[in-house]
């Protein structure tokens, strides 16, 4: 009887090592598998350079807006101080693309027309009136 205690308490010991190895094992895992460093920028730092960059372009050139968001698919949004929305292309170069937007406000203006959206991502605007 006393072989089987020595048995048992063998085998529980050995199952109370495997538990705590893969217990160390788990946390090494989760918590240094992982990266401590917190960036004070916002996770898309890119797209947060894009939008600083392209406001200083909306700037320089005079036209004013009211709001920039970057969106899902490589694209910013601009939300011009008139009402209508500009997307701009993050894949293009966005000084020409701001310059390309100022002759074709300056003619809708004088038009007098008013656009819902100004789509500049790809070769020719699209434009949707409202």
């Amino acid at each position: 009887m006393a072989r089987k205690n020595r048995k048992t308490k063998k085998g529980l010991i050995i199952i109370f090592l495997l538990f705590l190895f893969f217990l160390v094992l788990g946390f090494f895992y989760n918590f240094l598998g992982r990266s401590t460093f917190v960036s004070p920028l916002p996770s898309n730092d890119a797209s947060f350079f894009e939008a600083e960059n392209i406001e200083a372009l909306l700037k320089k050139n005079n036209i004013s807006f009211s709001e920039i968001k970057s969106s899902t698919d490589s694209s910013i949004l601009v939300r011009l101080a008139t009402g209508g929305d500009v997307l701009f292309s993050s894949t293009k170069s966005l000084s020409e693309q701001v310059s390309s937007l100022q002759p074709i406000l300056f003619r809708l203006t004088i038009e007098g027309k008013r656009f819902k959206n100004l789509d500049l991502r790809f070769d020719k605007p699209v434009i949707r009136y409202e």
